[in-house]
């Protein structure tokens, strides 16, 4: 009877039996046949102090094996995907980089397929939940922020971070969504910054130089665009970048003055440009020269309903860029007389109301006056 307890005290000491459970051999059968969903079930079975680099080499290839299947079959269902995740979770697999390459690839379609049946959100906390514990390869990052559309701004930041700073960031920077999220930031950020100082260090750390050299081109250009709004961003992007020239600060500065300013910082620096320009003939008529390739030309100046503003600013300008308020009166009547072609209509929108404005009108030439008054007899 004593031996008989002594037994079963033996077996219960000894723990449960391991009925079932597959030994190394029978993971190193399942590996030669390419078993794999059946190998990563079991892959566990084999004690912690047992799984040496054998079993880790035979591990690493069963998941590539069938990632790899999956991805083959196109069988990018949900119970793969988190089947995938879940042994993404070993550590003999989060630092096989052959895997993540494989897992990511099934993302791809996985997150394809899922967001064509209209489950948004969860694919978006599916694919929040996956980035966490990947590479966070740029590749990737540009093609999930192409493909979702529902991310809000820090949850696009967490992608689009990855790809400003990154080392291939002058060739991703040209792809159009990039492109189009990365200026959309730069704007807000300058609209909302007033401090220049931190708009500067918040800039260069936002993005490395090779990405800025291909976002730049669009700055440069609106920098001369037709939207007052865009252009004050622009030079407040390129400011903060250091790539502004002299000549097209004092352009912007000289249009700033001309389009409605609000009093702070960049109607300081106008006000001072405007009087230093007004010492140089030369360099007036090159700032002239580039002012007058915009369209339409700056000039809503000329209708402020704040008529004590309008004078104090029109007696600046006349006194240090006549040439400009020449520029502007002949290019309305040359419009108004059908002389010249002007394919995206009038470039001096409401220009003939300048001539009747008595602020306006005492700084604009008397011919001009005169012509204008032929014009409308």
């Amino acid at each position: 009877m004593v031996g008989i307890i002594s037994l079963i005290t033996m077996i219960i000491s000894a723990g449960p039996l391991r009925a079932g459970y597959y030994t190394i051999k029978d993971l190193e059968v399942l590996e030669q046949n390419r078993n794999a969903k059946e190998y990563l079930e079991h892959a566990h079975d084999i004690r912690p102090s047992e799984r040496n680099d054998h079993w880790k080499k035979m591990t690493q290839h069963m998941a590539v094996v069938f990632t790899s299947k999956m991805i083959e079959g196109r069988l990018f269902n949900r119970e793969n995907f988190q089947f995938i995740e879940k042994i993404n979770l070993w550590p003999t697999l989060t630092e096989d980089e052959f895997f993540q390459i494989k897992r990511e690839g099934f993302h791809s379609g996985y997150f394809t397929q899922c967001l064509k049946k209209n489950e948004d959100t969860v694919c978006k906390l599916e694919l929040l939940t996956a980035w966490a514990s990947s590479r966070k390869d740029p590749d990737k990052a540009v093609e999930y922020l192409g493909m979702f559309k529902n991310l809000d701004k820090k949850e696009e930041a967490l992608f689009l971070s990855r790809v400003l700073n990154s080392n291939i960031s002058a060739f991703l920077c040209k792809k159009p969504v990039i492109l189009d999220l990365t200026v959309k930031r730069l704007i807000n950020q300058a609209a909302l910054e007033t401090d220049a100082v931190k708009f500067k260090t918040w800039n260069e750390e936002f993005m490395n130089q090779d990405c800025w050299n291909q976002i730049r081109p669009v700055f440069d250009e609106s920098l001369m665009g037709s939207s007052s709004y865009h252009r004050e961003q622009s030079f407040k992007v390129l400011e903060a970048r250091g790539d502004l020239i002299d000549i097209e600060k004092s352009v912007f500065l000289i249009s700033y003055i001309l389009d409605e300013p609000k009093v702070g910082r960049l109607f300081n620096l106008a006000w001072n440009e405007l009087k230093q320009i007004g010492k140089n003939n030369n360099y007036r008529r090159r700032v002239l020269a580039r002012m007058k390739n915009m369209d339409p030309l700056p000039g809503r100046l000329f209708h402020l309903i704040d008529e004590n503003k309008k004078s104090i600013l029109l007696t600046q300008l006349d006194r240090n860029f006549p040439e400009y308020l020449d520029h502007y009166s002949r290019t309305c009547l040359d419009y108004l007389e059908g002389k010249k072609e002007f394919p995206r209509g009038n470039p001096t929108p409401n220009c003939q109301k300048i001539f009747a404005d008595k602020v306006v009108s005492p700084v604009i030439n008397q011919g001009l006056k005169l012509r204008y008054s032929a014009i409308k007899k």
